[in-house]
Order: C-alpha cells, then structure tokens, then sequence
C-alpha cells in the first residue's frame, strides 16, 4: 500500500502541468450575438470537439452531432499534427466574416513533440448552420497568446523602440491616416475589429460586443468613412518577446475610443513584425475583456529573466543593440505559495521518498499488505 501512495503522489506531481492544460472546459462564454440561436449550436461542437481530443477513449475518429463537412479533415488535421490536447480558455470569441459564416480561434492544441511550454493555435470554420466546414492551425506569429502565456517581457531599450511604432500607428488612427496605416500594417495582417453592437435591455448586463475579422483594406476604408477624428488614449503598455519567432513582439495595451457618436473601452494586442526591413503589424485584435497571463510561465528565475533578442531598425542595426544586458522581471503579483516556491524540493523528495518505499519493499515483501505474496521476486535493475 505504501508503494503503490508513493508512486500515485509522484506521479500526480509530475504531470499536473499536463492535466489543467487539457482540463475541461465546458463553462467558457463564447461571445456572440445572445440573439444568434447558431452560437449555442457552435458552443456545443467546440464542446464535443475538446472531450473528443483530450478523452483518449474517442480519439481515433471521433465524430460530432449532426452533419459536418469538415469532421474527416478535422480527425486528419488531428493525426498529421499528432494533436494531443486541446485548452479552451474562459472567454471565446465568435468572429463574424465577410460572408456570413464564422470562425473560431484562440482554441490551444499540443502536439507532439511540442514541449510543456509550447501550444498551436487552433482555428474552426462554421457556417450559418453551425456546421463544421473548415479546420486549420494558425500561422505561428498569429499565436500571441503562447507569448503571453509565457510571460516573458522584453528589455526596457526593445520596449521603447517597439512602443515608439505603436505611438505611430495611435497617431495614424487618430488623424486618420491612411497612407500611414497602409505602411504600417503588414499585406495579409489579420485584423479582428470589436465594437459594440447595440445595447441590452437589461442595463446590468451591460452591451453586446460584435467581433468581427476583416482584411486590411476594409479596415482602412472604415478609418476613411470616419466622419470625426477620434480621440484613441493607449495606456498601460507591456511588450513581450514571441517564444517562436525570432524578431516578433506582442504588446498589450488599454484602449479607450471616443467619437462625438461612439464610445468604448477595451483591451488590443498588436504583434510587431521585426525580420523585414520595415517593422510591420503582423496582428491587431481588440477586445472588452482583459487578457490571460502566466498561463504557461516558467518561474525558474534563470529561464524566465533572460533578455529577448534585439530588435533591429532601419536607423539602428541589429548588432548595436547586442549588449543590452537582461531585464529583471519584477512580479508584483501577491507572493507564491509554499508548493510553487518549494516545487524542485517537493520532487526531489517525492522521488527519493517512493524509491526508498521501493526499495523497502524489494527487500522486506511489502510489510502488512493484504496480499498473498508473490512466487518470486523481480530483479533490481
């Protein structure tokens, strides 16, 4: 009994990690029109995709409710990517398109030989029915959420140079430029437009936010048709370095829009694209809600502090910029508990705890066990 308690706790140690990053998650709030009967049924599939690729049991081949077109090129993108779990984090967004149907994204996958600290994005294809038409995983520079997942901020010298091109592209937004808007965004930069959709009866449930994926041009032409100049304040900056992709930064911000006519405040990601001659906005997303950190963070302080690559620019070089020294990251989030903080001492002494429970019953036959004993006993290799 004291090996097999041994062995269960050190293994519950060892692969916690791996556990709530494919723990269920049935009570996520997709964010959709209330009134859109379609979001409930795309609820429902994303469910039964999720306990279909982190339930071994239906792995293989699993199917979902109904008819859905693209349930064969899911179970293959499944195999060829060899994914093995799939994070549904707590708020999701229902990406209105162009042409009426609806797409998904934010839904994290590891596949093999991805390692603990990594994940893919997944993204689904719905159309008005909530039939499943289409799968694919995202372009890596696209996944801004495993940057801040693992929380690994930039320099102060990177961070400067990177919040001097987000104050170009404020102050584009805020003249309505558009030319400067053109050269700033990159030509297949995915863009998701928030903005509130209308206003719910009931007050307390504050207004329904519409998002929406739109190509670069149509965000353009809707800075154009603008009639006033807003008014756009960022604050709160953070930069973080893309765990991936070499040169390419994330930064978050608070965004607050104000027009004679319309008003919000809310939350924007950029993804700041360096390997170019001309830095480039890969990425920009708004949202009403704040962004999950830390999900992924590995708090070893030597891992966790190093200083990310130098940013190149056309006026600096990238070899100038080399030694800059590391940036200490000063969490002032509340302390960490005794496990996080004692965690290599808790494994080290789980380990030797079940290998001398082990060894104590190679030698003596397992003390007050119930069981018979056994006809012989296994070699100590």
């Amino acid at each position: 009994m004291h090996l097999h308690k041994c062995f269960f706790t050190l293994l519950l140690i060892l692969f916690a990690g791996q556990q709530s990053f494919a723990q269920q998650n049935s009570d996520f709030t997709l964010h959709a029109d209330p009134q859109n009967p379609t979001a409930q049924l795309i609820k429902e599939r994303i469910i039964e995709i999720q306990h279909g690729i982190n339930n071994p049991g239906s792995w293989k081949d699993f199917t979902l409710t109904g008819k859905h077109p693209a349930t064969g090129l899911l179970n293959s993108l499944a195999d060829k990517h060899n994914i093995q779990s799939l994070r549904v984090p707590d708020n999701v967004q229902l990406l209105n398109r162009k042409d009426g149907s609806y797409e998904v994204r934010e839904l994290f996958v590891k596949t093999a030989p991805a390692n603990a600290f990594s994940h893919k994005e997944l993204i689904l294809h719905f159309n008005w029915r909530g039939q499943l038409i289409g799968t694919k995983l995202g372009d890596p520079i696209h996944n801004y959420q495993l940057a801040l997942d693992r929380n690994i901020w930039t320099t102060p010298d990177q961070s400067r140079i990177i919040k001097n091109y987000i104050r170009r592209y404020q102050t584009a937004l805020t003249n309505g430029n558009s030319a400067a808007i053109d050269s700033l965004l990159a030509a297949d930069a995915l863009i998701i437009k928030g903005n509130i959709a209308r206003y719910r009866h009931d007050e307390q449930q504050g207004p329904y936010f519409q998002y929406r994926r739109v190509s670069k041009q149509r965000y353009i032409d809707i800075i154009n048709q603008s009639a006033k100049k807003p008014k756009i304040h960022f604050e709160q900056f953070r930069s973080y370095q893309h765990p991936k992709v070499k040169d390419v930064y994330v930064i978050t911000f608070k965004q607050s829009w104000e027009t004679p006519s319309y008003s919000d405040k809310g939350y924007a990601v950029i993804v700041l694209d360096f390997r170019g001659k001309n830095p480039k906005v890969g990425m920009k997303s708004w949202q009403s809600y704040a962004y999950e950190v830390g999900n992924l963070e590995n708090n070893t302080p030597y891992i966790n502090n190093l200083a990310a690559a130098p940013l190149s620019t056309p006026y600096q070089p990238s070899d100038k910029l080399n030694n800059l020294q590391p940036y200490t990251h000063k969490d002032n989030s509340p302390e960490k508990g005794f496990f996080k903080k004692n965690r290599k001492f808790l494994l080290i002494s789980a380990g030797a705890s079940a290998a001398i429970s082990l060894g104590t019953v190679l030698l003596t036959g397992g003390g007050e066990s119930e069981l018979p004993d056994p006809p012989g006993r296994p070699t100590m290799q």
